[in-house]
Protein backbone atom coordinates (compact mmCIF):
# COMPACT_ATOMS: atom_id res chain seq x y z
CA UNK A 1 0.00 0.00 0.00
CA UNK A 2 1.63 3.33 -1.04
CA UNK A 3 2.33 5.81 1.75
CA UNK A 4 1.88 9.56 1.42
CA UNK A 5 4.98 11.68 1.91
CA UNK A 6 4.60 15.42 2.53
CA UNK A 7 7.12 18.24 2.33
CA UNK A 8 6.24 21.89 3.01
CA UNK A 9 8.37 25.00 2.70
CA UNK A 10 8.16 28.76 3.04
CA UNK A 11 10.73 31.50 2.57
CA UNK A 12 10.03 35.22 3.01
CA UNK A 13 10.48 37.69 0.17
CA UNK A 14 13.46 40.05 -0.07
CA UNK A 15 11.39 43.03 -1.24
CA UNK A 16 11.16 44.56 2.25
CA UNK A 17 7.43 43.96 2.08
CA UNK A 18 5.19 41.94 4.41
CA UNK A 19 5.04 38.21 3.83
CA UNK A 20 1.63 37.48 2.27
CA UNK A 21 1.87 33.70 1.65
CA UNK A 22 0.32 30.96 3.75
CA UNK A 23 -0.16 27.21 3.63
CA UNK A 24 -2.10 24.67 5.67
CA UNK A 25 -2.71 20.95 5.57
CA UNK A 26 -4.25 18.10 7.52
CA UNK A 27 -2.05 15.12 6.70
CA UNK A 28 -4.30 12.44 8.17
CA UNK A 29 -7.28 13.76 6.19
CA UNK A 30 -5.01 14.29 3.14
CA UNK A 31 -6.15 17.84 2.39
CA UNK A 32 -3.74 20.66 1.45
CA UNK A 33 -3.87 24.36 0.56
CA UNK A 34 -1.47 27.14 -0.50
CA UNK A 35 -2.42 30.81 -0.88
CA UNK A 36 -0.71 34.02 -1.91
CA UNK A 37 -2.13 37.18 -0.41
CA UNK A 38 -2.36 39.93 -3.02
CA UNK A 39 0.17 42.71 -2.33
CA UNK A 40 -1.25 45.84 -0.75
CA UNK A 41 -0.86 49.54 -1.56
CA UNK A 42 0.18 51.33 1.61
CA UNK A 43 2.51 53.95 3.00
CA UNK A 44 3.98 54.59 6.42
CA UNK A 45 1.31 55.82 8.76
CA UNK A 46 -1.46 53.66 7.28
CA UNK A 47 -3.18 51.20 9.65
CA UNK A 48 -1.09 48.11 10.39
CA UNK A 49 -4.01 45.77 9.65
CA UNK A 50 -4.16 47.03 6.04
CA UNK A 51 -0.49 46.45 5.17
CA UNK A 52 -0.54 42.71 4.55
CA UNK A 53 -3.03 40.37 2.88
CA UNK A 54 -1.72 37.42 4.87
CA UNK A 55 -4.86 37.32 7.08
CA UNK A 56 -6.90 36.67 3.92
CA UNK A 57 -4.48 33.93 2.77
CA UNK A 58 -4.48 32.32 6.22
CA UNK A 59 -8.25 32.42 6.57
CA UNK A 60 -8.64 30.92 3.10
CA UNK A 61 -6.23 28.02 3.74
CA UNK A 62 -7.60 27.17 7.15
CA UNK A 63 -11.24 27.24 6.06
CA UNK A 64 -10.56 25.36 2.83
CA UNK A 65 -8.71 22.50 4.51
CA UNK A 66 -11.39 22.30 7.20
CA UNK A 67 -14.18 22.01 4.63
CA UNK A 68 -12.28 19.56 2.43
CA UNK A 69 -11.67 17.41 5.51
CA UNK A 70 -15.46 17.40 6.03
CA UNK A 71 -15.75 15.84 2.55
CA UNK A 72 -17.30 18.94 1.04
CA UNK A 73 -17.00 19.16 -2.78
CA UNK A 74 -14.11 21.34 -3.91
CA UNK A 75 -16.41 24.05 -5.29
CA UNK A 76 -18.35 24.29 -2.03
CA UNK A 77 -15.15 24.31 0.02
CA UNK A 78 -13.83 27.23 -2.04
CA UNK A 79 -17.12 29.08 -1.59
CA UNK A 80 -16.85 28.67 2.18
CA UNK A 81 -13.21 29.79 2.11
CA UNK A 82 -14.14 32.85 0.04
CA UNK A 83 -16.83 33.68 2.59
CA UNK A 84 -14.17 33.46 5.31
CA UNK A 85 -12.11 36.04 3.39
CA UNK A 86 -15.18 38.28 3.29
CA UNK A 87 -15.36 38.05 7.08
CA UNK A 88 -11.70 39.12 7.33
CA UNK A 89 -12.59 42.25 5.36
CA UNK A 90 -15.66 42.97 7.45
CA UNK A 91 -13.47 42.86 10.57
CA UNK A 92 -11.40 45.78 9.24
CA UNK A 93 -14.39 47.67 7.88
CA UNK A 94 -13.92 46.95 4.18
CA UNK A 95 -17.18 46.31 2.32
CA UNK A 96 -18.54 46.95 -1.16
CA UNK A 97 -19.55 50.41 0.14
CA UNK A 98 -16.18 51.34 1.71
CA UNK A 99 -13.66 49.72 -0.65
CA UNK A 100 -11.49 52.29 -2.51
CA UNK A 101 -9.25 49.83 -4.46
CA UNK A 102 -6.17 51.62 -3.04
CA UNK A 103 -5.24 51.65 0.66
CA UNK A 104 -8.66 50.29 1.58
CA UNK A 105 -8.77 47.69 -1.13
CA UNK A 106 -10.09 44.26 -0.23
CA UNK A 107 -7.73 42.00 1.67
CA UNK A 108 -7.62 39.14 -0.81
CA UNK A 109 -5.64 36.19 -2.09
CA UNK A 110 -5.28 33.65 -4.86
CA UNK A 111 -4.96 30.02 -3.91
CA UNK A 112 -5.07 26.31 -4.57
CA UNK A 113 -6.35 23.33 -2.66
CA UNK A 114 -6.34 19.57 -3.13
CA UNK A 115 -7.68 16.48 -1.45
CA UNK A 116 -6.49 12.93 -2.01
CA UNK A 117 -8.99 10.06 -2.07
CA UNK A 118 -7.12 6.82 -2.67
CA UNK A 119 -5.10 7.47 -5.81
CA UNK A 120 -7.36 10.26 -7.08
CA UNK A 121 -6.40 13.88 -6.55
CA UNK A 122 -9.23 16.43 -6.52
CA UNK A 123 -8.12 20.02 -7.05
CA UNK A 124 -9.28 23.61 -7.14
CA UNK A 125 -7.13 26.46 -8.46
CA UNK A 126 -7.62 30.20 -8.77
CA UNK A 127 -5.06 32.77 -9.96
CA UNK A 128 -1.32 32.27 -10.27
CA UNK A 129 -0.95 29.93 -7.31
CA UNK A 130 -0.89 26.58 -9.05
CA UNK A 131 -0.85 22.79 -8.86
CA UNK A 132 1.29 20.48 -10.98
CA UNK A 133 1.59 16.71 -11.19
CA UNK A 134 4.82 15.08 -12.37
CA UNK A 135 5.65 11.45 -13.01
CA UNK A 136 8.51 9.77 -11.18
CA UNK A 137 10.66 10.67 -14.22
CA UNK A 138 9.63 14.34 -13.64
CA UNK A 139 7.68 14.60 -16.88
CA UNK A 140 4.77 16.99 -16.33
CA UNK A 141 1.47 15.11 -16.45
CA UNK A 142 -0.70 18.15 -15.74
CA UNK A 143 -0.41 21.72 -14.48
CA UNK A 144 -3.09 24.27 -13.71
CA UNK A 145 -3.21 27.51 -15.66
CA UNK A 146 -1.78 30.85 -14.60
CA UNK A 147 -4.87 33.01 -15.10
CA UNK A 148 -3.18 36.26 -13.97
CA UNK A 149 -0.25 36.52 -16.41
CA UNK A 150 -2.22 37.60 -19.48
CA UNK A 151 -4.35 40.23 -17.66
CA UNK A 152 -1.15 41.60 -16.06
CA UNK A 153 0.44 42.12 -19.48
CA UNK A 154 -2.77 43.74 -20.70
CA UNK A 155 -2.74 46.09 -17.68
CA UNK A 156 0.89 47.07 -18.15
CA UNK A 157 0.31 47.84 -21.82
CA UNK A 158 -2.72 49.98 -21.01
CA UNK A 159 -0.69 51.89 -18.40
CA UNK A 160 1.77 52.80 -21.16
CA UNK A 161 -0.82 53.43 -23.87
CA UNK A 162 -3.06 55.57 -21.70
CA UNK A 163 -0.30 57.16 -19.59
CA UNK A 164 -2.05 56.13 -16.37
CA UNK A 165 -0.85 57.42 -13.02
CA UNK A 166 -0.41 55.10 -10.00
CA UNK A 167 -3.98 55.58 -8.74
CA UNK A 168 -5.46 54.94 -12.19
CA UNK A 169 -3.28 51.86 -12.66
CA UNK A 170 -4.50 50.21 -9.47
CA UNK A 171 -8.09 51.12 -10.10
CA UNK A 172 -7.87 49.52 -13.56
CA UNK A 173 -6.30 46.39 -12.09
CA UNK A 174 -8.47 46.01 -9.03
CA UNK A 175 -11.80 47.60 -9.90
CA UNK A 176 -12.14 46.95 -13.63
CA UNK A 177 -10.19 43.75 -14.33
CA UNK A 178 -10.63 41.83 -11.06
CA UNK A 179 -13.81 39.83 -10.49
CA UNK A 180 -16.06 41.69 -12.95
CA UNK A 181 -19.64 40.47 -13.11
CA UNK A 182 -19.02 39.51 -16.72
CA UNK A 183 -15.84 37.49 -17.30
CA UNK A 184 -13.71 38.03 -20.39
CA UNK A 185 -10.22 37.11 -21.60
CA UNK A 186 -8.32 39.94 -19.91
CA UNK A 187 -10.02 39.73 -16.52
CA UNK A 188 -8.95 37.62 -13.57
CA UNK A 189 -10.25 36.29 -10.30
CA UNK A 190 -9.07 36.79 -6.73
CA UNK A 191 -10.68 35.69 -3.49
CA UNK A 192 -11.97 38.97 -2.08
CA UNK A 193 -15.17 37.62 -0.56
CA UNK A 194 -17.11 38.67 -3.67
CA UNK A 195 -19.18 35.78 -5.03
CA UNK A 196 -18.19 36.40 -8.65
CA UNK A 197 -14.60 35.41 -7.82
CA UNK A 198 -15.70 31.77 -7.95
CA UNK A 199 -16.39 32.09 -11.69
CA UNK A 200 -12.60 31.88 -12.13
CA UNK A 201 -12.21 28.66 -10.17
CA UNK A 202 -10.69 25.72 -12.07
CA UNK A 203 -11.64 22.30 -10.65
CA UNK A 204 -11.16 18.67 -11.59
CA UNK A 205 -9.37 15.47 -10.67
CA UNK A 206 -6.46 13.36 -11.84
CA UNK A 207 -5.40 9.79 -11.11
CA UNK A 208 -2.01 9.47 -9.43
CA UNK A 209 0.49 6.65 -9.86
CA UNK A 210 2.97 5.51 -7.23
CA UNK A 211 6.00 7.82 -7.41
CA UNK A 212 4.13 10.81 -8.86
CA UNK A 213 5.00 14.18 -7.32
CA UNK A 214 2.26 16.76 -6.67
CA UNK A 215 3.35 20.35 -6.09
CA UNK A 216 1.12 23.17 -4.80
CA UNK A 217 2.99 26.46 -5.07
CA UNK A 218 2.75 30.23 -4.98
CA UNK A 219 4.05 32.31 -7.88
CA UNK A 220 7.37 32.93 -6.13
CA UNK A 221 8.26 29.31 -6.95
CA UNK A 222 7.32 29.57 -10.64
CA UNK A 223 10.73 30.78 -11.95
CA UNK A 224 12.42 27.67 -10.57
CA UNK A 225 9.96 25.41 -12.37
CA UNK A 226 9.80 27.34 -15.63
CA UNK A 227 13.55 27.14 -16.33
CA UNK A 228 14.08 23.92 -18.36
CA UNK A 229 17.59 23.57 -16.92
CA UNK A 230 16.34 23.73 -13.34
CA UNK A 231 16.76 20.69 -11.12
CA UNK A 232 14.18 21.99 -8.63
CA UNK A 233 11.69 19.17 -9.19
CA UNK A 234 14.44 16.57 -8.92
CA UNK A 235 15.43 18.07 -5.56
CA UNK A 236 11.84 17.81 -4.32
CA UNK A 237 11.39 14.24 -5.57
CA UNK A 238 14.64 13.11 -3.95
CA UNK A 239 13.80 14.73 -0.61
CA UNK A 240 10.40 13.02 -0.59
CA UNK A 241 11.97 9.66 -1.39
CA UNK A 242 14.81 10.09 1.13
CA UNK A 243 12.35 10.76 3.96
CA UNK A 244 14.76 13.30 5.42
CA UNK A 245 13.66 15.18 8.52
CA UNK A 246 12.25 18.69 8.23
CA UNK A 247 15.40 20.59 9.23
CA UNK A 248 17.51 18.71 6.68
CA UNK A 249 14.91 19.28 3.95
CA UNK A 250 14.67 23.00 4.69
CA UNK A 251 18.45 23.45 4.70
CA UNK A 252 18.84 21.61 1.39
CA UNK A 253 16.03 23.56 -0.27
CA UNK A 254 17.43 26.91 0.90
CA UNK A 255 20.89 25.96 -0.34
CA UNK A 256 19.48 24.96 -3.72
CA UNK A 257 17.33 28.11 -4.06
CA UNK A 258 20.24 30.38 -3.17
CA UNK A 259 22.40 28.92 -5.94
CA UNK A 260 19.50 28.78 -8.42
CA UNK A 261 18.55 32.41 -7.72
CA UNK A 262 22.09 33.59 -8.46
CA UNK A 263 22.12 31.62 -11.71
CA UNK A 264 18.68 32.81 -12.85
CA UNK A 265 19.49 36.42 -11.96
CA UNK A 266 22.37 36.34 -14.45
CA UNK A 267 19.80 35.29 -17.08
CA UNK A 268 17.59 38.28 -16.21
CA UNK A 269 14.76 36.05 -14.97
CA UNK A 270 12.10 38.08 -13.11
CA UNK A 271 10.24 37.53 -9.83
CA UNK A 272 13.18 36.00 -7.97
CA UNK A 273 12.61 38.02 -4.79
CA UNK A 274 9.02 37.04 -3.97
CA UNK A 275 7.71 34.86 -1.12
CA UNK A 276 8.29 31.19 -1.94
CA UNK A 277 5.78 28.72 -0.60
CA UNK A 278 4.99 25.15 -1.59
CA UNK A 279 3.64 21.82 -0.43
CA UNK A 280 4.95 18.70 -2.20
CA UNK A 281 3.27 15.29 -1.98
CA UNK A 282 4.15 11.85 -3.26
CA UNK A 283 2.78 8.34 -2.98
CA UNK A 284 5.84 6.17 -2.36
Amino acid sequence: MPKLRVLSFHQDNTKKRPNDDFYAYLEREQVFAVADGVSRTWKHGDPEELRSAKPAAASFCEELTRRLAEKKPVTEAFARANAAVKQVNLCVGITSQTVDYLVRDYLCCVGVGVKLEGNRLWYGCLGDSRVMVCGSDLSIKWMSLDTVEKPEKFRDQRVLDWDLNEREKWQLWRETLRNPSRRWEMTYGALTGEEQALEYLETGSIELACGDVVLLFSDGVTPFISDPRSSFLAQIRDLLQDRADRDVCEARIKEYLKAATESLALQKVENLNDDRTFIALSLV
